[in-house]
């Protein structure tokens, strides 16, 4: 599979109101609610749902994005390998980006679970995850994304992989450089782009003071910086994802 978007799906078993349809979304059973025992390249698996791995499962995924995700073991992906990959915002009981995985060369970062926040029994290198996984040459520094794919130009991850695993180009089409970035994506146009569309995005609610409210901006187009302003303050910089309290 390549250049697809996978969404809103679900294995048959953890959502009675979904059902697997289409040729790669008919899951075995709880695995994969998105794919499952096949390979994927420069794509997109959002918002999907399983028992085990709720975007993939028992596959590979290079290139591509896993947002959004959900399940009881592995809300990105469980029992896959992950290269050049960008795992945010998914959400499971055990490894909120990946369970049972081995990751290369990916962000697994701003991700949720009870046990595991990015990654639980994962063998992870020249990847930007917290906390630090052991392994050869991981950062736990924020990666600081803009959106679901696009680093800032400050961000940890520009030049930080090993060249030996960046294969066909990233997500965008663009060649990856030299020494190839971190994630799914080579920011190699820094101009960014003059059509852009952002929104927010929260599960917190409804919303009260005194307890803490995440927030996360979805922008489409390529920008070149985020800031988050509250009551005309700047509350954070190149980060897609923001945890406020409001008084």
């Amino acid at each position: 599979m390549n250049r697809c978007q996978i969404i809103s799906n679900a294995a048959p078993n953890l959502a009675l109101e979904n059902v697997c349809i289409g040729p790669y979304n008919c899951c075995p059973a709880d695995q994969g609610g998105g794919v499952a025992d096949c390979i994927v390249s420069n794509s997109v698996l959002a918002y999907n749902s399983s028992k085990f791995g709720g975007g993939a499962y028992a596959g590979t995924v290079v290139n591509s994005i896993l947002i959004g995700n959900r399940a009881i073991y592995g809300g990105g992906a469980a029992w896959s390998t992950l290269i050049h990959t960008t795992v945010q915002g998914n959400d499971a009981q055990f490894g909120g980006g990946v369970y049972n995985a081995t990751s290369i060369n990916s962000i697994i970062y701003d991700n949720s679970a009870a046990r595991g926040s990015n990654h639980l029994r994962s063998d992870l290198s020249f990847c930007c995850t917290a906390p630090h996984p052991g392994g050869n040459n991981n950062i736990t520094n924020h990666p600081r994304l803009l959106d679901d794919r696009h680093l800032a130009t400050d961000s940890p991850c520009r030049g930080m992989g090993d060249p030996s695993l960046a294969m066909g180009t990233d997500i965008d089409g663009e060649v990856w450089g030299s020494s190839p970035s971190i994630g799914c994506d080579e920011p190699l146009n820094v101009s960014g782009s003059n059509n852009l569309q952002c929104s927010i995005r929260t599960h917190s609610l409804p919303v009260s003071t005194g307890y803490p409210v995440t927030v996360q901006a979805d922008v489409q187009g390529q920008p070149t910086s985020l800031i988050w302003r509250i009551d005309s303050e700047i509350a954070a910089v190149n980060r897609r994802v923001l945890q406020h309290v409001f008084e």
